[in-house]
């Protein structure tokens, strides 16, 4: 055994003496960011199932916080959260949901080496230390879909919660709203902004791109340009709303996310890009409804319509 297994063994005993070490199955990895131009430390990132929360050093993690923790999350193809990260300005924290019934968690945690009987135990520890912690602030892109995703799956809460797009108005999703909150196109690259919120990096489910969130959201919440207009934003606290109301709320959310999901990312053109024009008439052929009948071989085009 290594020093550092050691250690970890040692240290889960010390946290948990009333029973024998556990093993908690922890990936330990390093991360450069990508998305600042500027050079900055490495990020340390550890990779973790809830069930392993009941021996995950949680108070290390907070104290070398600030006020704020940076929050991303995974959503699976049908809006199911699977994966929720929370970053510290130097160490991320990457935690794997349950998001399958009880009788086949417990086979599939099994075969993976995980107690899927102890993520009770692990979902009310990051309940009670992370989601409704009255200390930090909790502060991610798009929190208001974050908070109600977490109800919708898992029946929990969020309190001191900040929606960062929600101090500035327009398009929140879009590319110059996020370039705008890392500081523009003088301080990150663009284009690997784009891959990490919204291009393949986001829509992959890549761990990493998770990761680079929630640091990028820790870091904007303590921009001097930013950290002001945050003091004076309304906070998330789904502690307070009727379960009743919250349980539809996160139905609607839910319903929006999928029904979003179902756009087409691309669209085809209906005719075909070869035309002609003689003597005023223009000659188009159809790609989409080849078979469809029409009353007449002519058309005029005005203001946009089509008139036979």
């Amino acid at each position: 055994m290594s020093p550092r297994e050691s250690y970890t063994t040692a240290l889960r005993y010390t946290l948990c003496p009333s029973r024998p070490p556990s093993i908690m199955v922890c990936r330990s990895w390093t991360l450069e960011q990508t998305l600042f131009k500027t050079s900055l430390p490495t990020l340390t990132v550890n990779q973790v199932d809830e069930s392993d929360l009941a021996d995950y050093p949680l108070d290390a993690l907070i104290a070398v916080s600030d006020d704020d923790l940076g929050v991303a999350c995974i959503q699976g193809s049908k809006g199911i959260l699977t994966h929720i990260a929370f970053a510290t300005p130097t160490r991320i924290l990457c935690i794997r949901m349950a998001t399958v019934a009880p009788s086949k968690a417990k086979k599939k945690g099994k075969q993976a080496g995980i107690d899927s009987s102890r993520r009770p135990q692990g979902r009310e520890i990051l309940s009670s230390m992370l989601f409704n912690d009255r200390e930090h602030r909790k502060v991610a892109f798009d929190m208001d879909k974050i908070a109600m995703a977490l109800y919708h799956d898992f029946g929990l809460t969020i309190m001191k919660a900040v929606d960062l797009q929600s101090i500035r108005p327009g398009d929140r999703r879009a590319i110059g709203t996020l370039m705008f909150f890392l500081g523009g196109e003088r301080e990150v690259h663009k284009q690997a902004v784009h891959d990490t919120f919204i291009g393949a990096g986001f829509e992959d489910g890549d761990v990493k791109s998770l990761a680079l969130r929630a640091w990028a959201a820790c870091r904007v919440s303590a921009l001097p340009g930013l950290a002001s207009r945050l003091q004076s934003a309304a906070l998330i606290d789904t502690t307070v709303i009727p379960k009743r109301h919250l349980k539809l709320l996160a139905r609607f959310t839910r319903t929006a996310w999928r029904l979003h999901a179902l756009k087409p990312t691309r669209v085809k053109n209906d005719v075909q890009p070869e035309f002609t024009k003689l003597s005023g008439t223009l000659q188009l052929n159809q790609t989409r409804f080849k078979t469809r009948m029409r009353s007449c071989s002519s058309q005029v085009l005005t203001h946009g319509r089509w008139l036979v």
